[in-house]
């Protein structure tokens, strides 16, 4: 179950982050919710200023609601790929092509509700943190979770906790090393 690849890592506006709390990481007080929206297909750079104004624009109007899985770039297209459970937001997306007509929106459906998937997510960090559980984050796809962990405070196999973790939530989970470190000041 251990996932194997990666993905690039976007942080669409930093708006998002607290709009959206797709995932969480622990520094030892309360969780922080973040979103690291990814870009699937592109990259920052080559995210133009009216992609990321209708990126920003469908994350202000979903990213509250508990099907938002994500927004990603479609280097293919220079559209913009939206994450969504269930039938699609026709309203905002007809807003967003009156605002943004050059910047075609494509939606992808997600099996499972991406906010229990973030619900999960959060449940995992604020009581696995003991196990080494240092960041979780809903993959953009909607298709399970990621836990990063600290390798060095782990006591059993990775696909060992995996099994666990996906039995507790209900969910795919996949576990890898390379949690996110706290800065000290």
């Amino acid at each position: 179950m251990r996932r194997t690849h990666g993905y690039l890592s976007l942080l669409l506006v930093s708006a998002t982050l607290s709009v959206s709390g797709c995932g969480a990481w622990s520094s030892g007080a309360e969780p922080v919710p973040s979103a690291p929206h990814e870009l699937n297909e592109g990259s920052l750079s080559a995210l133009s200023g009216e992609q990321s104004a209708a990126a920003s624009e469908l994350t202000n109007e979903l990213g509250e609601d508990p099907r938002f899985g994500s927004v990603a770039l479609n280097a293919a297209t220079g559209g913009l790929v939206l994450y969504w459970h269930g039938d699609p937001p026709d309203q905002v997306l007809a807003s967003v092509r009156d605002s943004h007509p050059e910047v075609p929106v494509e939606v992808r459906g997600v099996e499972l509700l991406p906010g229990d998937l973030r619900a999960a997510a959060r449940a995992i960090l604020e009581t696995e943190s003991d196990a080494g559980v240092g960041a979780t984050y809903v993959r953009p796809d909607g298709t399970g979770i990621t836990v990063q962990v600290h390798l060095d405070q782990v006591t059993e196999d990775l696909n060992e906790m995996a099994a666990r973790l996906s039995s507790q939530v209900g969910f795919p989970v996949d576990v890898e090393g390379g949690a996110p470190v706290p800065a000290e000041g």
